[in-house]
């Protein structure tokens, strides 16, 4: 899956006929310098389907779900649209591969998105970062089901913090992980961090010693 330029994924999920989907970025296709790139294979890496987005300047999808109406939710990050340096894009697609709505989110600063969750309401949950300047926090976001916002929230210290990965507790709620450079023992530590349905902390926890740790995925 690829043409003479650069062309990379980011992640790979098997999809329920038992095909994969690869999202990630190409420079061989679309619209851009790189454009974001979701492409669906069979079981043997024949392509089925390919769609790039993006516009005149670089973009990415970084990761992939799919969606309780058997279409597909991929985020990823954004210079062609928005207001910042990197906004946070939120794109769907049906099962056959066609775009049917995308939102872009962010502010004036820099926001990237690692891992998408879809809620028990259809909604979606995202985690990532943001720059409060010049430093990182994590960023958590909730939409409703066609990617409107419903809150957003950031949790962090006066160095800088991120977030990689979500798990929605059964109870509600939902457990973020990633890593700190301000809290802790080390240079940086792992970090989880426990939020309500309406994104108020209820806890965090640092793990890890005197060197490096983080947490990647839950």
């Amino acid at each position: 899956v690829g043409g003479v330029l650069e062309d990379k994924a980011q992640c790979i999920i098997t999809t329920y006929d038992g095909n994969y989907l690869l999202a990630g970025s190409t420079s061989s296709y679309g619209s851009g310098g790189q454009d974001a790139l979701l492409s669906k294979t069979d079981n043997n890496g024949n392509l089925i389907w390919s769609y790039a987005y993006g516009g005149a300047n670089d973009d990415e999808f970084v990761d992939v779900i799919e969606t309780s109406d058997s279409g597909y939710a991929a985020i990823g990050r954004t210079k062609s649209f928005g207001s910042g340096i990197y906004d946070i894009i939120l794109v769907k697609f049906n099962a056959a591969g066609n775009l049917q709505w995308s939102k872009v989110m962010g502010t004036s600063g820099d926001e990237q998105s690692d891992d998408i969750k879809q809620t028990p309401d259809g909604g979606f949950i995202i985690v990532g970062m943001y720059k409060t300047s010049p430093d990182l926090d994590f960023l958590v976001i909730k939409t409703d089901a066609l990617g409107n916002i419903q809150w957003s929230s950031g949790y962090g210290s006066s160095t800088n913090d991120w977030g990689n990965s979500c798990l929605i507790l059964p109870g509600g709620g939902y457990l973020i992980a990633g890593t700190t450079f301000g809290f802790g023992a080390g240079m940086h530590n792992g970090m989880l961090i426990k939020i309500d349905n309406t994104g108020t902390m209820l806890w965090s926890k640092t793990y890890g010693g005197n060197n490096d740790e983080g947490f990647i995925a839950l």
